[in-house]
């Protein structure tokens, strides 16, 4: 009966380190996602703003005057869309999460600030081979706080892909900076922390050791 028991155990060990090594090892399709290597693996499409690295985060700033694509950062693509690095979405990676906030706000001479629109940072998905796939999250509600986006490109799955993250500077008197970080290609069902799984494991040795015993 002790040996039943530990071969249960010891198939239900295995079967969890499957599960949490195999989402494991397709982690991690967006190189340098948390910038700690600057801007490495992406390229700055800006045209009036521009995109800067500081302590391993990416800060997205808007520039003098307005106008669209104003700071663009972009990783499967050059900004040209010659699409020179694309990044294929697979069943296992489908969903996008990154990390955004509004890191500053201040006052832009140069606009007249007659527009309704406030400065906005959206998501492109451009398709490398059909542009009828792209996909645009433009409603991104953004505060000062950090907060994560987890977004679903699961439309997109076989294909492959450029992430383009873009700033359009509106005309509403003020230059504003975004602040990304943490960008990766995920699941949406999360995975156990290597702590969570030891407590897991842990509990499941004692609860066994104790059947053991009394036995």
């Amino acid at each position: 009966m002790k040996n039943v028991i530990l071969k249960k155990l010891v198939t239900v060990v295995a079967t969890i380190n499957f599960i949490v090594f195999s989402h494991v090892s397709y982690a991690g399709v967006i190189a340098n996602g948390d910038f700690t290597n600057g801007l490495d693996n992406w390229s700055d499409a800006s045209f009036t703003g521009q995109v800067v690295s500081n302590n391993g985060i990416a800060n997205l700033s808007t520039g003098t005057g307005t106008g669209l694509y104003s700071a663009v950062l972009v990783q499967g693509d050059d900004g040209f869309f010659n699409f020179n690095s694309p990044i294929l979405i697979d069943a296992q990676n489908s969903w996008i999460s990154f990390d955004l906030w509004q890191s500053s706000k201040d006052v832009d001479a140069s606009e007249s600030g007659i527009s309704s629109l406030n400065d906005a940072l959206s998501l492109s998905v451009y398709d490398a081979f059909d542009f009828s796939f792209d996909v645009l999250f433009s409603d991104l509600l953004v505060t000062s706080q950090q907060q994560n986006f987890l977004l679903d490109v699961s439309s997109l799955i076989g294909r492959s892909v450029a992430f383009s993250f873009e700033l359009n500077d509106e005309n509403d008197g003020f230059d504003t900076m975004f602040s990304l970080d943490n960008v990766q290609l995920t699941s949406s069902v999360s995975v156990p922390e290597p702590s969570t799984l030891l407590i897991f494991l842990l509990a499941m040795y004692a609860l066994t050791r104790k059947q053991l015993i009394k036995r």
